[in-house]
C-alpha cells in the first residue's frame, strides 16, 4: 500500500513588500506535489496572490497555501502580493511530496485555521483528518521575529523562516504522514524570541494518489485482475480498457461510492495481439498502465463466456459472410419506391469450426449448452479482421470430418446473431473457493496465510 513520501523543502525567501521566486527542492521529479506556503505581514489588509498555474488550497488572510504537480522543466513561482505597504515583511517556501492525489487541484481540502490576538507563542486550532494515509500540514505565522518556534507533537519540521528586512515577521511549517486517520488536537506552538504579536495558524490534509495494478491470470484464454488500491472509503471508480484509443468499460467496473480501499475487477474479455492499457477514474482523476500486448496461446480461436470462465479452444473453418438486414420499409408512391430504412445494424451469419480431439469437442459443447444469457465471445490471437465479437448462437450442428468411428475430429457448423455481450452488472467469474482449496489441499490456513499476508494479495493470487 502506497503513502505518500515527503520530498524536502527548498529555500525560503524574504522581502520587504516584493514579490518572490521560492525555488524547488533540488530532488523534485516529475509528478511530484509542489506545496507552496507565502505570507506578507499586513495581516488583514495584505494579499497573496496565485501564481499562474497554482491552486489555492487554503487560503486565510494574507495567509496562503498553494499547490501545483510539477512537470519537468517548470521555472519557480513568481508571488506576487497585493494591498501592501513599505515594512511588510514577504516570506515564501515550497516543499515537495511525492504521492499526493491530483484530487486535490479539484477538490477542497480538509482544513482549519485561526488567527489569534497578540501572544508570544502560536495556538493552532484542531483538524478533523477525513482518511487514512493522510498528508497533514501545519502552517503558523507570527508577526514579529523569532530565534526558534517548538515542533507540534507527531510533526517534523519543513522550517522556520523569521526575517527583519521590514518590520518583522516569522513564519514555520510542518507535516506528518499518517497511517490510520487520526485527528489533530488543537494545541500551541512556543515561540522563543521577539516579542508578543498577532499570529495564525492553518491545518490542512492531503489526499493520497490511486494505484492501479494490472495482474495476469494464468488461464486459458488469458485474462486480467485490475486493482486500483489506496482508495477513500466513499471515492467513485472506473475502470475503462483501452485500444487503439477507444475506452471500453470493464465489465462491472463502476462504483459510485466504494466500501473498501481497494476495488478489484477481472477483465477476460480483452483482445489480443494489439496493445491493452488501462484507465482507473477515481472522483474525476485518471490513473494509467503502460500498453501491454497479451497472447492468446496455440494460435486458434478462443470462444468463450467471461462470466463462468467456460471457454473452448477452435479453428475456424469457415465464416465466409457476415449478413446485415436493417429495417426498412418500402413504399411504391406514383409509380416510384420509396424506402424508409434504419441503421445497418448488427450481424448473422453461418460459422463453421474445427476440433481435433473429442474433449475438445466437448468444451465447445459445454461453452454452448450453458453460456450465460445465451451469448458467447469469439477472439482470435491478433493480426486479422471480422472473427472478434459477441454473439448468440441459434441453431448447432456437428458432424464427423470422416466416417471412421475411430477418427475425433469434428466440424461444428453454428448460427450466430451478433449481440452486445452480457449485461454490464454480472461480474467476470475470478477464482473460487473450490480453486482456492485444490490449490491448498492437505495444508492449512497458516500455509495460505503465509503466501497471501492480506485479502487484496489473496485477491490478487492466481488459482485456476
Amino acid at each position: 500500500m502506497s503513502t505518500i513520501t515527503p520530498i524536502g523543502a527548498g529555500a525560503a525567501v524574504t522581502g520587504n513588500n516584493a514579490s518572490l521566486n521560492p525555488g524547488f527542492h533540488a530532488s523534485t521529479a516529475a509528478g511530484d506535489f509542489v506545496v507552496l506556503y507565502a505570507t506578507i505581514r499586513s495581516s488583514g489588509a495584505g494579499d497573496v496572490n496565485v501564481p499562474a498555474g497554482w491552486t489555492s488550497l487554503v487560503y486565510s488572510g494574507h495567509h496562503r497555501v498553494m499547490g501545483r504537480f510539477y512537470e519537468a522543466g517548470d521555472a519557480a513561482p513568481t508571488v506576487t502580493f497585493g494591498a501592501g505597504a513599505a515594512g511588510d515583511d514577504t516570506i515564501a517556501q515550497t516543499a515537495t511530496f511525492r504521492g499526493v492525489s491530483r484530487e486535490m487541484l479539484t477538490a477542497t481540502a480538509a482544513s482549519n485555521g485561526q488567527a489569534n490576538a497578540s501572544a508570544a507563542n502560536i495556538a493552532y486550532p484542531a483538524l478533523t483528518v477525513p482518511k487514512d494515509r493522510h498528508l497533514v500540514l501545519a502552517t503558523a505565522w507570527k508577526q514579529d521575529d523569532a530565534s526558534a518556534y517548538s515542533t507540534p507533537a507527531g510533526f517534523t519540521s519543513l522550517g522556520l523562516t523569521s526575517t527583519t528586512t521590514g518590520n518583522d515577521a516569522s513564519q514555520a511549517w510542518y507535516y506528518q504522514v499518517q497511517t490510520t486517520a487520526a485527528n489533530i488536537s488543537a494545541g500551541t506552538i512556543t515561540v522563543t524570541g521577539g516579542a508578543a504579536a498577532i499570529s495564525r495558524a492553518v491545518l490542512l490534509a492531503l489526499k493520497p494518489a490511486a494505484t492501479i495494478t494490472v495482474t495476469p491470470q494464468d488461464t486459458y484464454p488469458p485474462r486480467v485482475l485490475i486493482s486500483v488500491t489506496d482508495l477513500t472509503l466513499g471515492d467513485a471508480v472506473e475502470i475503462y480498457r483501452v485500444v487503439a484509443g477507444e475506452r471500453t468499460l470493464v465489465r462491472a467496473a463502476s462504483d459510485s461510492s466504494v466500501t473498501d480501499p481497494a476495488f478489484l475487477r477481472v477483465d477476460a474479455e480483452l483482445p489480443f495481439g494489439v496493445p491493452v492499457s488501462y484507465v482507473a477514474v477515481v472522483n474525476g482523476v485518471e490513473y494509467t498502465t503502460s500498453p501491454v500486448t497479451y497472447t492468446l496461446p496455440g494460435g486458434k480461436v478462443a470462444l468463450s463466456d467471461a462470466i463462468t470462465g467456460l471457454s473452448a479452444e477452435v479453428v475456424v473453418l469457415s465464416w465466409p459472410e457476415r449478413s446485415y438486414n436493417p429495417q426498412s420499409s418500402v413504399f411504391a408512391v406514383g409509380g416510384r419506391n420509396v424506402v424508409v430504412s434504419g441503421e445497418l445494424g448488427m450481424f448473422e451469419g453461418d460459422v463453421e469450426l474445427y476440433t481435433e480431439t473429442t474433449s475438445s469437442a466437448q468444451n465447445l459443447k459445454t461453452v454452448l449448452a450453458n453460456a450465460t444469457q445465451g451469448i458467447v465471445q469469439f477472439r482470435q490471437p491478433g493480426g486479422y479482421d471480422d472473427i472478434d465479437s459477441y454473439v448468440a448462437v441459434t441453431s448447432y450442428q456437428s458432424r464427423r470430418w470422416s466416417q471412421d468411428g475411430t477418427d475425433e475430429r469434428r466440424v461444428h457448423q453454428l448460427h450466430v446473431v451478433e449481440v452486445d455481450g452480457w449485461a454490464p452488472a454480472l461480474l467476470a467469474r475470478g477464482f473460487t473457493y473450490d480453486d482456492l482449496a485444490d490449490a491448498y489441499t492437505g495444508l492449512t490456513y497458516a500455509n495460505l496465510a503465509a503466501d497471501f499476508p492480506t485479502y487484496l494479495a489473496l485477491a490478487q493470487g492466481d488459482f485456476s
